[in-house]
């Protein structure tokens, strides 16, 4: 979700392997062009890019085994709708693997929340209104932030679709 250029379309690739298929999304026309010239530059034959809007995008349920999205869920209007919409694309027991940005979670660091909230709002069009975590808790079985940076702002987690369908 949210592929952008395609720089990790490479990586994803290797862990597809040849008889898989790797599917990108993004909404910006630019970065859909982008990802094309880089699928066409390398001869990529199983990847595929979508221009289309990740809160209204409907994707074949139980379809993907895994999905990646990089800095994107929290530029979106509606967090919870790409959210939900990877999950209903997962198949059960896949994974959602995300790396986020958010406010300095706690400790003394926490004074310079307002200069990262404006520099994620101008950076990053970031949405503010929604937690990217707490949208993954309401819709996955399991969520472990794998790994934290910069004072707690940026992060890795990942999240389990549960083997059962979504309550």
């Amino acid at each position: 979700m949210g592929c952008g250029p395609g720089t990790n379309f490479e990586l994803l690739r290797e862990a597809v392997g040849p008889e898989g298929c790797v599917l990108g999304v993004d909404y910006s026309a630019g970065m859909v062009a982008r990802a094309n010239e880089r699928i066409e530059a390398h001869g990529w034959k199983n990847v595929e890019i979508v221009r289309a809007d990740a809160t209204r995008l409907a994707l074949d349920a139980d379809r993907f085994d895994g999905a990646l999205a990089t800095t994107a869920v929290s530029a979106t209007p509606d967090v919870r709708a790409v959210v939900e919409n990877v999950h209903d694309a997962l198949e059960p027991d896949a994974r959602f693997a995300v790396y986020e940005i958010r406010l300095v979670p706690s400790g003394p660091g926490r004074v310079l929340n307002p200069l990262v909230r404006r520099f994620y709002r101008v950076v990053g069009n970031w949405n503010s209104e929604e937690d990217v975590l707490e949208r993954l808790r309401d819709s996955f079985e399991d969520v472990t932030v794998v790994e934290t940076f910069a004072l707690g702002t940026n992060y890795v987690a990942v999240a389990r679709k549960a083997s059962g369908n979504r309550t």
